[in-house]
């Protein structure tokens, strides 16, 4: 898919994500909040400021894979397509990655109900 607005209705048919924009250095990737959210196993390059806090915590979760270059972009996308356990595996972390986030408007109305 390639044009805006539609991968949101479509990300939960996806076993695996690679999450576009972080390959090319130009535009600093994507959302890869929306895929991980339907528990896919998420794949992105190394062009990603755009969402650097959500990076590292996919990272330190062990819940997405970084790869270099288009190269191993293929290599990771072959492996996870054929190894269910660990596409499994990304996919159930990158979900409750998402769901440990929920609630933030919550948290903060309380927070500022209590100042």
């Amino acid at each position: 898919m390639d044009t805006i607005g539609e991968l949101g209705a479509v990300w939960g048919l996806a076993d695996v994500a690679f999450v576009g924009g972080s390959l090319d250095g130009q535009r600093g990737g994507q959302n890869m909040i929306e895929p991980a959210a339907y528990g896919a196993a998420v794949l992105f390059g190394p062009h990603t400021w755009n969402f650097k806090d959500t990076v590292a915590r996919l990272r330190q979760q062990e819940a997405a894979v970084e790869v270099a270059d288009a190269n191993g972009l293929e290599r990771e996308l072959l492996r996870l397509l054929g190894d269910a356990p660990r596409r499994s595996k990304l996919g159930d972390a990158a979900r409750r990655f998402v769901q440990s986030q929920q609630g933030a408007t919550t948290k903060t109305l309380n927070l500022l109900a209590a100042a």
